[in-house]
C-alpha cells in the first residue's frame, strides 16, 4: 500500500505520473490520496488487472484498507488538521 497527501502543487503530479509508475508494481494492492485541504480521499484497489476508485467525502465517511484488514474514520485521520477557514463537510473534485 501506499499513501500520499496531495497538495495543489502535487496533486496532478500524484494522480499521473506517481500512479502510472506505482501501477506497474506487482504486489501494490491499493493506493490512497489524501487532500490536506478538506476531507476527502481517493482510495484505488487493485482488482485483477483493473483499479477500482473509491472516493471518500466528507468527515462521516471510513477508509477501508483490505490489505492491512483494518478500518480508518476520516475524522482520525483528520483529528489533527488545522482547516485555515471553517471546517468543510465536503469537497466536490473534478474528474480526471
Amino acid at each position: 500500500m501506499i499513501v500520499e497527501v496531495w497538495s495543489d502543487s502535487t496533486e496532478d503530479d500524484d494522480r499521473g505520473p506517481k500512479f502510472k509508475m506505482y501501477r506497474k508494481i506487482p504486489s501494490l494492492r491499493e493506493y490512497v490520496m489524501i487532500d490536506q485541504s478538506a476531507p476527502y480521499i481517493e482510495h484505488y484497489r487493485r482488482d485483477g488487472h483493473f483499479w477500482v476508485l473509491q472516493t471518500l467525502d466528507g468527515l462521516e465517511a471510513v477508509l477501508r484498507l483490505r490489505s492491512l484488514d483494518c478500518e480508518i474514520d476520516l475524522t482520525e485521520i483528520y483529528r489533527q488538521v488545522e482547516w485555515a477557514e471553517q471546517k468543510p463537510k465536503s469537497k466536490k473534485r473534478k474528474k480526471s
